[in-house]
């Protein structure tokens, strides 16, 4: 949802809630790296936890894409 809204603040305060019920879901490295992209911070980080996120995370219907996070990789260099 905020995703889609390109709100980099929402998203943040999102994951950080949902660290504390599942420190360990591999999509909290998918969301963390889409608010730091938005906020235009620490992109070397953000592609790091997107390429790990490609790499490790198996596709499933109920995570984000890994072409969702190749587009998002798309716009570190923009």
């Amino acid at each position: 949802f905020f995703e889609d809204r390109k709100n980099a603040h929402e998203i943040q305060r999102a994951v950080d809630a949902a660290k504390h019920i599942d420190p360990k879901d591999p999509r909290l490295d998918y969301y963390t790296a889409v608010g730091l992209i938005l906020r235009r911070n620490e992109l070397p980080t953000a592609e790091r936890l997107l390429r790990s996120y490609v790499a490790n995370v198996p596709q499933r219907s109920d995570y984000p894409s890994h072409r969702a996070a190749e587009q998002w990789l798309s716009r570190i260099g923009r």
